[in-house]
């Protein structure tokens, strides 16, 4: 759960580098998953802490801490459901079949003019 000064929610963001402490509010987080969609976390889904650390990387250190109040059910990367082909995909597929047949097309052109 995100933190809550009046009207503004909030979570509270520290970074460590080299024993050099920042403390900064975030309002909207922005995640980047590795298929590439973004996932915009704001208002009461934000955790209430994250820590990143940089610095001279050793075995076993964290690189960033994203902590929940404890019993918390995780809401950080709530995946959508989404059907399976999505248009995305349906248009890729109509486009490989069309460059294909152009493909085959020209190639017959080719073999007929040589």
């Amino acid at each position: 759960m995100a933190l809550k000064q009046g009207e503004e929610t909030f979570t509270k963001w520290t970074h460590v580098e080299n024993g050099k402490v920042l403390v900064r509010r975030i309002q909207r987080l922005e995640v980047q998953a590795r298929d590439g969609r973004l996932y915009v976390i704001t208002g009461a889904d934000l955790p209430d802490f994250i820590q990143t650390n940089t610095g001279n990387g050793r075995k076993g250190d964290n690189l960033a801490q994203i902590l929940l109040k404890g019993g918390q059910k995780s809401t950080f990367f709530r995946m959508e459901s989404r059907p399976w082909p999505t248009a995305r995909d349906a248009l890729n597929f109509v486009i490989g079949f069309f460059a294909i047949g152009i493909l085959k097309f020209i190639l017959s052109i080719a073999e007929q003019a040589f």
